[in-house]
């Protein structure tokens, strides 16, 4: 009753959205697909994790979206057209059953790897040759293609990886190795190698890296 409740909502509200044209048989599809995984997301209380995340990719995202059509509908745009999205739902699922279930209904991208402990809103843009392995990822946290993220030493080392804070952006093909420590409110340019420690407020580019401290206007 509940779930038949939840679809007649999805319907009205993607009708008096303007959406009628696009709820062919394709789309119905994807939908049947989006509430299986909105069910594993419901059932596993990271509901409002995955909201944060959804927001990083469309900002204009309101508080509304917290009900569930309406957080279904934004779910089933992200899931049918951005495969990072699917690796960060992907990484959000913390049972293996879970894991495979999804595997089985949504195909992810194979060259973005996500490991660790990683904040609410995360969001990857293109990820191609993307590694993300650090100890702990902050709230907010954006990085786009070709970023490895980590080092590996020995299987269960996790002192020679980074520590990463809040609201930290990562630009295409920077580097970040070794066990370094970069604080919140930093973006870190295009190609840029960190292998030292990067205070809060701080703006990082080229090789060897170069520190700059942002103005307050930009924090």
């Amino acid at each position: 009753m509940a779930m038949a409740l939840l679809l007649s909502e999805l319907q009205i509200y993607l009708r008096n959205r303007g959406w009628k044209e696009k709820m062919n048989i394709l789309y119905f599809i994807n939908y049947t697909r989006t509430i299986v995984v909105y069910l594993m997301i419901r059932q596993l209380g990271i509901k409002n994790i995955i909201r944060k995340d959804m927001k990083k990719y469309y900002w204009f995202i309101s508080n509304d979206v917290d009900h569930d059509y309406k957080f279904i509908v934004i779910l089933n745009i992200l899931l049918l057209r951005n495969l990072c999205f699917r690796n960060v739902v992907y990484y959000r699922l913390s049972k293996k059953s879970q894991k495979y279930i999804f595997r089985i209904l949504f195909k992810t991208k194979k060259d973005l790897e996500i490991y660790g402990d990683i904040d609410e809103g995360i969001a990857i843009y293109h990820g191609h040759g993307t590694i993300i392995d650090a100890v702990r990822n902050g709230i907010n946290f954006s990085v786009y293609q070709g970023v490895p993220i980590g080092k590996h030493v020995k299987p269960g080392d996790i002192t020679s990886k980074p520590i990463i804070g809040d609201n930290v952006a990562l630009y295409a093909t920077a580097v970040i190795d070794g066990e370094v420590k970069i604080g919140n409110n930093v973006s870190i340019g295009a190609g840029t190698v960190v292998m030292k420690d990067i205070p809060n407020n701080s703006l990082v580019y080229g090789n060897p890296c170069i520190i700059k401290t942002k103005s307050l206007k930009n924090v």
